[in-house]
């Protein structure tokens, strides 16, 4: 008798480990909504040597702010060092565009799995490849992660191909 209670009790708690935690319905994906208070920052170090790191703000008011090149300034917003070789170095970029263009934009983000990485990368990046710093508010959900994933890598990419300027 002592036995059969036993197993009462544990069955369910062995049927949801043996499902795997799965007795919910999967959630559904996240829709970027149309808030203006939306906004992603992204600072891109791309894997050539050579090519220059860029930093892209993304706001959902509608606006994209661009700066590429070796200047400190593209890597830190409060950079003071007036003095450093590369100072001037860099473009910037401010692109206007539709509030739903910005929310698009974040939502490319959003399906590429940006909200579900981690805040460092596991095992650490490679030196020398690629990386992108990531903070954001999307949606009420504050975030920031360090990431060298190919899917969301390849969007900076494809945005810098398009936002950088192409002769005088």
């Amino acid at each position: 008798m002592p036995a059969q209670r036993l197993l009462l009790r544990t069955l369910p708690f062995l049927l949801l480990l043996l499902a795997g935690g799965c007795l919910l319905p999967p959630r559904a994906p996240l829709e970027v909504s149309d808030s203006q208070l939306n906004w992603l920052s992204i600072r891109h170090r791309p894997a050539p040597a050579d090519a220059p790191p860029s930093r892209i703000e993304i706001i959902g008011a509608g606006y994209i702010d661009f700066m590429q090149g070796a200047s400190p300034r593209v890597a830190d917003s409060f950079a003071t060092d007036t003095d450093h070789a590369d100072w001037g170095r860099m473009t910037q970029e401010k692109i206007g565009l539709s509030p739903a263009e910005a929310r698009r934009l974040l939502q490319r983000f959003v399906d590429a799995g940006l909200l579900a990485e981690p805040p460092r990368p596991r095992g650490g990046s490679p030196e020398g490849a690629a990386v992108a710093t990531f903070r954001w508010r999307i949606n009420n959900q504050a975030g920031a992660c360090l990431t060298s994933n190919p899917a969301i890598l390849a969007i900076i990419d494809d945005l810098t191909a398009r936002l950088t300027r192409r002769g005088p």
